[in-house]
């Protein structure tokens, strides 16, 4: 029997639906498998074995830091990981509304070490490739020789992704674009395709709750950017993305920028030239981080943080962003979108891509005249279509399902997983051979 752990934080109200999500693909298991979750805050109670990291504190905190740096010193005894600068870096850069410390940081890990020695799983989900904890144990996995990959909030409302790769632009999906354009997908699953597009876009739906407090077109008046046309720049959370530490990983998501901020200053001065504003939305967890900025840093910017997305995105221009999934919800409403990075939608020919940031204000005019808007109706749905096929799984927390593999066949993901390389799982998906094994 196949035992399977899973890391995320589950405790909180808002979240719980992950760990609900996990009881459905147990029950829905064609054969014994054992479920293991470990929630790294909070405390949650489920039908399979539970291990909440509230109730772990077995060691005082001085054991626990010094436990934590005993093994970062063995997994990363050269530094090249960067994991201590990861996790100092994630707290700092959070502020106040970061949900823990260095001292939670150490318990976790602690615990998380100490269930996999009990449990040995075959393979281990970590939800987040990217916070300081799971960069930590990944590492710590790989030493173990432990399988793992990735489970998170999928690139289309109501969906959830499994990732034996890796996130973002490290997944398959971006990895590998031309194996991606190859899937095959029937004029049916088009139509379906077509459908969920009409209805995210009836639902104004985003993966989250939109809560505003500022009047965008109004904020631009008395900015003195009334009239111009402005690019909504979509932030993320840089530590919690693959972009930050500046390692070898962050070339792979963000090649050409540092940060967040690093291309704010290079938008800013394009919109200058161009005449446009740039309406910058950091990440919530980042916001404290640009209350110190002067606006006189930035002539053609405004950075707010309480603005209903849908609405701005109905508003801009360009939408722009280094990885945020936002670019999905631009795409839905027919928004040009330019990704300074990578996510999941990188060499799709959906987006205006940089290459250079010494031209982007030709790569932002570009964007503004849209040559690519005649196709991008129907390259969208064709999209829509495909990561429905291979990539992505029903969670049960759309309204109207549209997601036709369910726990059932989530179940035999893992399985997959559990069995084969990355690579091999891979070719399973694209080949077809995973869609005919059931939808359910």
């Amino acid at each position: 029997m196949k035992t399977f752990l899973f890391s995320a934080y589950f405790g909180d109200v808002a979240k719980e639906h992950r760990i609900r999500y996990l009881e459905h693909v147990w029950a829905a298991a064609e054969e014994p498998t054992n479920f293991v979750c470990f929630n790294s805050a909070g405390r949650v109670h489920c039908a399979f074995h539970t291990v909440n990291a509230d109730e772990c504190d077995t060691l005082s905190d001085e054991e626990n830091l010094a436990f934590l740096k005993d093994l970062i010193n063995d997994i990363d005894p050269n530094g090249d990981l960067c994991l201590w600068q990861h996790a100092k870096g994630e707290y700092e850069a959070a502020g106040r509304r970061f949900p823990g410390s260095a001292k939670r940081l150490a318990r976790n890990v602690f615990a998380f070490v100490r269930i996999v020695e009990e449990h040995n799983p075959d393979y281990v989900f970590l939800w987040n490739q990217f916070n300081a904890f799971h960069s930590i144990v990944a590492a710590f996995l790989r030493k173990k020789d432990v399988k793992y990959g990735f489970f998170h909030d999928g690139v289309l409302p109501g969906s959830i992704a499994f990732d034996p790769d890796g996130e973002m632009g490290e997944s398959w999906v971006s990895r590998r674009p031309d194996l991606f354009s190859r899937v095959a997908v029937s004029d049916h699953e088009v139509l379906r395709a077509r459908d969920y597009l009409r209805l995210v876009r009836s639902n104004a739906q985003t993966r989250h709750s939109q809560r505003a407090s500022i009047d965008v077109q109004e904020a631009l008046r008395h900015a003195g950017f009334g009239g111009r046309p402005f690019i909504l720049y979509a932030g993320q959370n840089d530590w919690h993305a693959g972009i930050k530490p500046d390692t070898r990983r962050r070339h792979i998501h963000s090649p050409h920028f540092t940060g967040s901020l690093e291309a704010l200053y290079d938008l800013d001065k394009a919109a200058g030239a161009l005449g446009a504003a740039i309406v910058y939305k950091p990440h919530p967890l980042h916001r404290e981080r640009y209350s110190y900025l002067m606006s006189t840093e930035f002539r053609s910017s405004l950075i707010l943080h309480s603005i209903d997305l849908n609405a701005v995105l109905a508003r801009a221009s360009v939408v722009a962003t280094i990885a945020s999934q936002v670019s999905y919800s631009a795409l839905f409403i027919g928004k040009p979108v330019i990704l300074l990075g990578k996510n999941q939608l990188v060499s799709k020919g959906l987006t205006y891509e940089i290459t250079d940031p010494g031209n982007l204000v030709e790569d932002l005019t570009r964007a503004m005249e849209d040559p690519l808007f005649a196709d991008r109706e129907d390259q969208i749905v064709d999209h829509i279509a495909k990561l429905e096929k291979v990539y992505l799984f029903d969670f049960g927390t759309f309204s109207q399902p549209y997601f036709r593999r369910g726990p059932k066949a989530a179940a035999r993901f893992m399985h997959l997983c559990a069995s084969n390389s990355p690579e091999e799982v891979v070719d399973t998906l694209t080949a077809g051979r995973f869609f005919e094994m059931g939808m359910q």
